[in-house]
């Protein structure tokens, strides 16, 4: 045995020797081992290096070991030794980015300002110290610290000197790319909705640069601008980023600049960008639209180490009264494919080479991308380091977390990027069992589909297998885990219990105080209530749910921080944000100051005068002082300027009695009707009958609508009670249930029994349901954010009751005499009667002892039998198209999958044409008819999606293979159709893709997926009167859907001009022969003199002054496309002299002459087409790029777009790149006139040609 002194040297020297070799473990080493899945070794490596060679690629290598983990306590000290040691970073954006981590939300704010101050005091160069300063205000902003104006403006947030003006638009999501406003010209007025809208500066600044444009526009809807100038000193590049959760567009001097938009995928919540710097003023226009969290806050930085020598000065619009806002439309190919934003990193970050170093900094890139919620670019980084690392846990897991964060900014997508991230936690968790971060990713993944179960059962499993994950290294984010988990489940003592562990060692978040609060209030433990609340306002004293549920408090006990102090001191940093403002009035009000609130909500009602809420607050304290005649007379005028308001609505009807709403004037009540005419049915086939039907529909000038709905249905069996004992209604604050109760047969009355949320929809379920009972509810709508100029598809059949007799149908619809409205349906044998009153025009349709609506196979459509409503309030259809564009933008995301998925289907075919058939049948086969994605890329993902999701589909698919498609709404003209989509009924819904003639395709296809009975081939000649409205290109057009089936041959026209300095414009034309025209053409040219005579007849009769330089006639011989006249020349004075510095161009220089059909005043015969009148289209381009250089303002006539029981108009006006794209098209389908028709086609005739005489006005700016 050996001695006790030798086996100590023994063991000594096996100790030094093993230091050694630890000792001198490189970094390298603990890179290995990191992308290896070895995650304790790295740590060990990268501190073992940090005492002695610490450097930042191992601090770097510390924070990604601390991010695997879950460690934010390690995160966060890490990333301060990064900051501090290494301000001048290229990588000192993506640390700070990290600090935007939810894990690191409720790390102290104090100690991040200590970080922040001490990297300053450094001296860092100006872009670095301005990056550091942006993210200090932001912290001292959270601690309602007076020094975030400071370094506000340190960091380069534009506070001084904004200017608003809005609002405009029709409240959708085209809004963001129509022009209103400043696009139109900086002016000091515009006409804005409703009224006239002036630029007006906002005269506080906020501290913080916030701009909450809520606080200033009121109806806060539709689209805003803010404008600032700038001012340089000289030239250079500036760093320019935009902070909203709004979709915006940015003009720069007035260059585009800057686009977000929910509609092509962007879920970026910064937005970052290069600009230029000139001597001189620079004007920055943002245009924002409206959002539920409505604000911006704009910054320009340095982009080098010099400081920018520029200030904000007040604005002066004749400074800029000729600049133009160039259109976003002609900075490149504006497609329908959504690509995320990738915004410019501020720094040069140089290039690697080793394999580890170059998976570590796009990681880095990839937190900075992620923590603007640019996940498309966060994930690409992310996918870019696997192909370093393929078997990486740690890259696994960021993919995963990246795919959930990604699914909730962009729900549309969210099954496929939950697919996705599924897939990398699961596999990261195969390559690294204990992996914690994966553990939670994957719970966090279960929670999120709201499986709580699987998400309770994957901590269970893992914490069972691998114990030591809640004991070694870090368990506290295991407790706040199986805190969320137990909240979910509702075993609300267990996650509280869970929550306070891990309050030990994890930082606490928002949700962790706020559960605890709320948990401890509701069993009364107010003094642990009191205890969170206020150490939740020690790290967050900014957050008014924080405050709110502190004054709460504070009336029960003391102890409590001064919440009115806390609120004084955000309103002052945020004078302009209403929220802070009123939330501080209303805790004075629970504090019983009710004078100093009355005073409060004064001076507010002053500040935002367009508001109703302060005015709101002082008519409510006029009656706690008991002056119920303020009180009243305050209310009215608050109910008169907006309706919608429910407040002073029930103020005026409950508390002072006023009895002449509209809702109630034309209710009938149950005892007005002698129910027993319901014995008539008593023995029939129904389920019930309808006692009372009645609605009464409101509609304001304000875009609002009051709606009120009542009901009374008898009960006749049991389908009858199966069907009445669950009645659904909307839900929301805006909701008003009057009634809601069951008379037995014996007469007892039964209140309903419970009422059940469902989302944005509510069940009233009823008590005492038997046979012969009478169910009866009544509620109230009061709603709405419609624009009286748009077609709005909303509503739907009255008198719909399908099957049910009725006792008693009555509609009431009551509008301003000023506001047209457009009924569906309005049958001649059920006239409305109409009343005039009150400046208001009133319809009332009555009807008794209906048998109800039995539609039969071949009975005529419910509009021809029932009045239908949609209340589309306007005979242009221009919103309706823009809306059918919006449904289009973003829709095709590329993906592995889908090109993947085209090569194979092309492989499989010998032709273009095959290619088309084996789309068609493979989407048919393979893609089920459910909910799917939004994109292209979820419907190949996920195998599913509606028949709109597979048109678009097909379409993208054929586009990769350079097939031309066309996504077109078809439309069926029909006698007073009243300016609706009408589609033939074979085509519900009427979107259908067309694929036009072209090389490889000998016709046109028709594809639609709707019917499983609708065919790929051309259509029969039941369809020659339906008409495709194509609007899938910069300009909308006309066009009959099966065009070959129309007697009347094809002439295509397309022009291309460009401008001369003399006005005059050179031209490029092609008219193309086809359908009709087609054999015509070619016979004709057997005769070698009719080719001259035809292109001068053809081309000089258009083109009026033209001077031919050449034509030819292409493609006579190739019987597979349509002959060709191709030629091109000059046309003379173009554009003529508009007053000083303009130009006007009348551009349709193909007339429609419309007019010329109706040279007769009146008809006493009938005017009949038996084929289409004109449907030629004719398409321009006018080539102004060299006048956008020059800087000259291009404003283009209003479109139009006309569709009534005559034909169809549109003549469309829109940029393609730096052309001005012009598409006209008319048609007049085969119809017969009468002559009573003959004054409204007269009329219709006579606007076509007005229509084509408006002009487009070129200004130049002044030297």
């Amino acid at each position: 045995m050996m001695k006790p002194a030798k086996q100590w040297i023994l063991w000594s020297f096996l100790f030094i020797l093993l230091s050694v070799v630890t000792s001198h473990a490189s970094p390298e080493e603990g890179w290995k081992a990191l992308f290896a899945n070895d995650f304790p070794r790295a740590q060990t490596v990268f501190e073992q290096a940090m005492q002695t060679e610490s450097s930042e690629s191992v601090l770097c290598g510390l924070v990604l070991c601390a991010w695997v983990e879950n460690n934010p306590r390690e995160l966060a000290k890490r990333i301060s030794q990064l900051i501090t040691e290494y301000p001048e970073s290229p990588y000192v954006p993506c640390y700070l980015a990290l600090w935007g981590d939810p894990n690191l939300q409720g790390w102290p704010p104090q100690e991040k300002i200590s970080v922040l101050e001490q990297a300053l005091q450094t001296n860092p160069s100006a872009s670095r110290r301005q990056q550091l300063a942006y993210k200090l205000a932001q912290t001292l902003d959270m601690l309602i610290d007076e020094r975030a104006e400071k370094m506000s403006r340190e960091a380069g947030i534009l506070l001084d000197h904004w200017n608003i003006v809005g609002p405009f638009g029709q409240f959708g999501s085209t809004d963001l790319s129509r022009p209103f406003g400043p696009e139109t010209g900086i002016r000091s007025t515009y006409a804005g909705w409703q009224k006239e809208a002036a630029i007006r500066e906002i005269e506080r600044a906020d501290k913080t640069g916030l701009i909450e444009l809520e606080s200033f526009l009121h109806p806060a809807t539709g689209v805003m601008y803010a404008l600032n100038v700038i001012e340089s000193q000289s030239e250079g590049e500036a760093f320019l980023t935009v902070h909203s959760p709004s979709d915006f567009r940015v003009w720069w001097d007035g260059q585009p600049v800057m686009e977000k938009s929910f509609s092509f995928l962007d879920t970026a919540r910064a937005v970052s960008v290069r600009v230029p710097l000139r001597k001189g003023k620079i004007l920055l226009t943002l245009k924002s639209r409206r959002h539920e969290n409505w604000w911006f806050r704009a910054t320009l930085q340095a982009s080098g180490d010099s400081p920018l020598s520029i200030s904000t000065i007040p604005l002066d619009v004749n400074d800029f009264s000729h600049l133009f806002l160039l259109p976003f439309e002609t900075c490149g190919d504006r497609t329908f494919e959504g690509k995320g934003i990738a915004s410019d990193y501020p720094f040069d970050c140089g290039e690697s080479k080793a394999d580890h170093e170059m998976a570590c900094l796009l990681l880095l890139r990839a937190f900075w991308h992620a923590e603007r919620s640019e996940f498309d670019s966060a994930k690409e980084l992310v996918i870019q380091a696997s192909r370093h690392f393929p078997d990486s846990a740690l890259i696994l897991q960021m993919l995963g977390d990246y795919s959930l964060r990604h699914g909730n900014a962009r729900p549309g997508s969210k099954s496929r990027f939950q697919q996705e991230a599924e897939s990398a936690f699961t596999r990261a968790l195969e390559l690294a069992p204990r992996c914690k971060s994966a553990v939670v990713g994957l719970q966090s993944y279960y929670l999120d589909r709201d499986q709580v179960d699987p998400a309770l059962k994957v901590m269970d499993d893992h914490v069972r297998e691998f114990p030591e994950i809640l004991s070694s290294g870090y368990g506290g984010l295991i407790q706040y885990s199986y805190g969320v988990l137990y909240s979910r489940k509702g075993f609300k003592h267990e996650a509280a219990k869970a929550l306070e562990q891990s309050k030990q060692e994890f930082i606490p978040s928002l949700e962790v105080y706020t559960q605890l609060f709320d948990y401890y209030e509701q069993n009364n433990n107010t003094r642990k209530a009191a205890e969170t609340i206020t150490e939740a306002l020690r790290f967050f004293p900014a957050y008014l749910p924080y405050l709110n549920r502190a004054a709460r408090l504070k009336q029960r006990m003391d102890g409590i921080p001064d919440v009115l102090d806390l609120m004084q001191q955000a309103v002052a940093i945020h004078p302009n944000s209403l929220q802070y403002a009123m939330a501080y009035g209303r805790t004075l009000e629970r504090y019983g100051e009710w004078e100093k609130a009355r005073s409060w909500y004064q001076n507010l009602s002053e500040q935002f005068p367009d508001h109703p809420q302060p005015q709101e607050k002082i008519a409510g304290l006029a009656f706690l002082r008991s002056d119920r005649d303020v009180a009243v007379a305050a209310y009215r005028q608050l109910y008169d300027s907006m309706p919608i308001r429910m407040e002073p609505f029930r103020v005026l009807r409950d508390v002072d009695n006023q009895a002449d709403f509209p809702y109630l004037e034309y209710d009938v009540q149950l005892d007005d009707i002698d129910i027993s005419m319901a014995e008539k049915w008593k023995n029939s086939r129904a389920s019930a009958i309808f006692l009372l039907d009645i609605m009464v529909l409101t509609l304001y000038n304000d875009g609002t609508f009051e709606q009120y709905i009542h009901q009374a249905i008898r009960i006749l069996n049991e389908e009858g009670k199966r069907k009445w004992a669950e009645i659904v209604i909307p839900s929301g604050s805006n909701i008003e249930i009057l009634a809601a109760r069951t008379i037995t047969p014996k007469g007892t009355e039964w209140a309903v029994s419970n009422i059940q949320n469902l989302n944005n929809r509510q069940s009233l379920s009823m008590y005492g349901i038997e046979e012969g009972a009478i169910v009866e509810y009544a509620y109230l709508e009061r709603t709405g954010r419609w624009d009286p100029g748009a077609n709005v598809n909303s509503g739907g059949y009255f008198f719909g009751a399908e099957d049910d007799p009725m006792v008693l149908s009555k509609l009431t619809v009551i509008r301003p005499e000023n506001l047209p409205l457009h009924l569906d349906g309005n049958p001649d044998d059920l006239e409305a009667k109409i009343i005039h009153k009150d400046g208001n025009i009133i319809y009332v349709w009555e009807q008794w002892m209906s048998e109800g609506i039995k539609p039969e196979r071949f009975s005529p459509p419910l509009s021809k039998r029932v009045p239908a409503l949609q209340w589309s309030t306007c005979s242009d259809w221009l919103p309706f198209v823009e809306g059918l564009r919006a449904t289009l933008a973003g829709y095709e995301e590329t993906s592995d999958k889908l090109s993947q998925l085209a090569e194979e289907i092309w492989n499989a075919g010998a032709s273009k044409q095959e290619y088309v058939q084996n789309v068609y049948d493979w989407i048919r086969t393979h893609i089920e008819e459910s909910t799917g994605g939004i994109t292209t890329a979820d419907t190949v993902a996920l195998r599913a999606g509606r028949s709109y999701h597979k048109l678009r589909l097909a379409g993208h698919l054929l586009r990769l293979k350079e097939i031309r498609t066309h996504v077109a709404q078809a439309l069926e003209n029909d006698e007073n159709d009243g300016f609706r989509p009408l589609p033939y009924p074979a085509f519900p819904g009427a979107t259908v893709l067309l694929i036009p003639k072209q090389e490889g395709i000998a016709r046109q296809i028709v594809m639609y997926f709707s019917s499983r009975f609708a065919p790929l081939e051309p259509l029969d000649a039941r369809l020659r009167k339906m008409t495709a409205l194509i609007f899938d290109g910069p300009a909308p057009y006309f066009e009959p859907l099966q065009s070959d089936l129309w007697e009347h041959g094809l002439l295509s026209r397309q022009l291309r001009l460009v401008l001369q300095e003399d006005h005059g414009a050179s031209v490029e034309g092609e008219y193309t022969y086809d359908n009709g025209y087609d054999w015509q053409i070619r016979e004709a040219l057997t005769n070698p003199e009719v080719r001259q005579r035809l292109a001068d007849a053809q081309i000089v009769s258009d083109l009026s002054g033209i001077r031919v330089d050449r034509f030819s006639i292409e493609d006579v011989d190739e019987i597979s496309l349509p002959p060709r006249l191709v030629f091109s020349g000059a046309i003379p004075d173009v554009a003529k002299p508009a007053g000083n510095d303009a130009l006007k161009i009348v551009p349709i220089l193909v007339r429609v002459k419309a007019s010329e059909l109706v040279n007769e005043v009146t008809r006493e015969s009938s005017m009949v087409f038996q084929g289409s009148a004109a449907h030629d289209p004719l398409q321009i381009r006018i080539d102004v790029s060299t006048l956008l250089r020059q800087g000259a303002s291009i404003t283009l006539p209003a479109n139009t777009l006309l569709i009534n029981e005559y034909g169809y108009y549109s003549l469309f006006y829109g940029w393609d790149g730096t052309d001005i794209l012009i598409h006209r098209a008319f048609l007049i389908p085969p119809q017969e006139i009468s002559p009573s028709k003959y004054e409204g086609f007269t009329q219709f005739c006579r606007l076509i040609d007005q229509m084509e005489d408006r002009e487009i006005v070129i200004r130049f700016a002044r030297p």
